[in-house]
């Protein structure tokens, strides 16, 4: 028996149980704010504050020493704020990490328990020493390399915050350098990179790291069989010497390598006209014997190059395979960089677009400090579990699209229709509903980001195939379709999630959005708790699970 569903649930659970919180603070707030007859203001944040008055501080005399973590890899700034969408990518970019990772390692031990179980079956055809020595190098080579993807992963996700975090600052400080010489925005590619950029990011991140951990886990097997199988059958000395038997070839050729380096700094170039140059000018001596060993070399040149070949495809293998989940850099070469599609939705159009319109905070606290003003049904939960996410998902569209049309008509638009003179009750009413301000708001960052953690879930149940909102079987070429369809209706399912956190209407907000997650919150525990089938699977419930798991 395992406890599936506790692994799969408790992240989405916790997000829940954050909001559970948040929404209440909204409402305490609230509540004090109308006691005190507070009217919110618009002032600029107090880290904007303290970031100028960084900048406009004297610097000290003595350089403060930074360690070498400071150095090279991170430096705290406390007053530097990440944007909603950063955050939102980076959560849900771990959150579909940590779920792909958990079932793919789920079904991995199931195969591999069940494997060891057939081994009592096969011990009269098979030898149960050599059975068992292979199965363990797998196992261990597959989890090793599971471990090493996911640490890459990790650390290539925190690479997006570092990048962000140094081009915006150079960016406030007039410094371009990261920028392409020949770069030039263009308006139309900018937006709708702006709109790309989270979505791929989060799916680079999960690509790559099943891409990753199938190719390193193929490099682990090779290691295993090549190095330490041997070492362990016949010795380290032995091996050393079959080692050096088989790459005696590829010594010779850089010896031979060497020799041409050696050969052209030493004997076919002429010597320094004066003893303060730095290097031998671009001159020839000994021209006869160069022309001798150029023509001998002319056909020796033509086995470094096959070697050269292959050594330039493994090194572009791997570092293409290290930065498939990373957009901000291109795996093409120079002058094919438009041909990399991952590469469209640059987060540079999002650095310079984030830094020209909204996060200037010099010029903000300059101009709000002298006052002027910146445009800127119902369905029975029994013993049996006949609850499930399909069901669920149908279910919140009624409350969701009421919550979106509350919030509407309490939110009043700038410019009237000419119909709504003859009903004055409905001036300005149903304005468009902000599920959050990707660009310029600061405000509920973490709140987004969780909010995004408690509606994940339904998204990667749809591309994993965990949820099916049709019940009913549709030809192949509407697959994509209902892709779409069930896209679009997972974000209307969790908009008032994000509609009642930005709303300015707080208490309204707050009491709406306590309601809606309450009522998610009270589902998945009582889905992970109660139902059986959902906290616990045997055998053939895992293994029916695993034939229905869609990459």
């Amino acid at each position: 028996m395992m406890r599936l569903s506790l692994l799969l649930d408790i992240p989405q659970i916790l997000c829940l149980g954050f909001l559970l919180g948040r929404f209440g603070s909204i409402i305490v707030r609230g509540v004090q704010n109308r006691l005190r007859n507070y009217s919110k203001q618009e002032e600029v944040k107090n880290h904007e504050y303290k970031y100028v008055q960084c900048l406009l501080r004297r610097s000290a005399g003595v350089s403060v020493q930074k360690s070498w973590f400071q150095r090279n890899i991170y430096e705290w700034d406390p007053y530097f704020k990440f944007p909603n969408r950063i955050i939102a990518t980076t959560v849900l970019s771990f959150y579909g990490l940590y779920l792909t990772v958990t079932v793919v390692q789920i079904m991995c031990w199931w195969v591999t328990s069940n494997i060891y179980k057939l081994e009592e079956m096969l011990k009269s055809f098979l030898n149960e020493t050599s059975f068992l020595k292979h199965l363990n190098y797998f196992t261990y080579s597959w989890y090793i390399s599971s471990a090493c993807a996911a640490l890459t992963c990790v650390i290539h996700i925190t690479e997006v915050l570092v990048c962000y975090r140094k081009h915006i600052k150079s960016l406030r400080v007039g410094e371009k350098k990261f920028l392409p010489k020949t770069y030039k925005l263009d308006p139309a590619h900018g937006v709708v990179g702006l709109l790309k950029y989270p979505g791929y990011q989060i799916a680079f991140s999960v690509w790559g790291y099943v891409i990753l951990h199938i190719v390193m886990f193929v490099l682990g097997l090779m290691f295993v069989y090549l190095v330490i199988s041997p070492i362990r059958e016949n010795g380290f000395l032995d091996w050393l010497k079959s080692f050096a038997m088989t790459m005696s070839n590829f010594f010779i050729l850089l010896a031979l390598a060497g020799l041409q380096r050696m050969l052209g700094h030493f004997f076919f170039l002429q010597d320094k006209t004066s003893p303060t140059d730095e290097g031998k000018p671009l001159a020839l001596n000994n021209r006869k014997a160069f022309h001798n060993f150029n023509y001998f070399f002319f056909f020796i040149n033509m086995i470094f190059g096959f070697m050269s070949c292959l050594w330039r495809v493994l090194k572009s293998t791997c570092v293409g395979l290290m930065l498939l989940s990373r957009i901000n850099r291109t795996i093409m070469p120079v002058g094919f960089e438009t041909m990399d599609k991952k590469h469209n939705p640059n987060p540079l159009t999002l650095i310079l677009i984030v830094s020209q319109h909204f996060f200037n905070s010099v010029m903000i606290t300059v101009l709000e400090k002298y006052g002027l003003t910146i445009l800127i049904n119902e369905t029975v939960l029994n013993k049996q579990c006949e609850f499930s996410s399909n069901n669920f998902l149908l279910l919140c569209l009624l409350p969701a699209v009421l919550i979106l049309l509350l919030l509407s008509f309490v939110e009043r638009r700038k410019n009237l229709h000419a119909f709504e003179k003859r009903f004055p009750f409905l001036r300005g009413r149903f304005g468009i509903v902000v599920p959050l301000d990707f660009t310029s708001c600061l405000e509920n960052r973490w709140s987004y980001a969780f909010a995004f953690g408690a509606t994940a879930p339904l998204i990667f149940g749809l591309f994993f195939g965990f949820i099916n909102p049709f019940p009913y079987k549709l030809p192949r070429y509407l697959k994509v379709f209902v892709y779409l369809i069930s896209s679009l209706e997972v974000g209307i399912v969790s908009k008032p999630f994000f509609a009642c956190l930005s709303t300015p209407h707080k208490m309204l907000g707050g009491v709406l959005g306590l309601l809606y997650t309450l009522a998610w919150f009270i589902v998945q525990l009582w889905d992970l708790v109660w139902c059986k089938k959902a906290s616990t699977l045997n055998e053939e419930d895992l293994f029916v699970f695993s034939l229905q798991y869609e990459w």
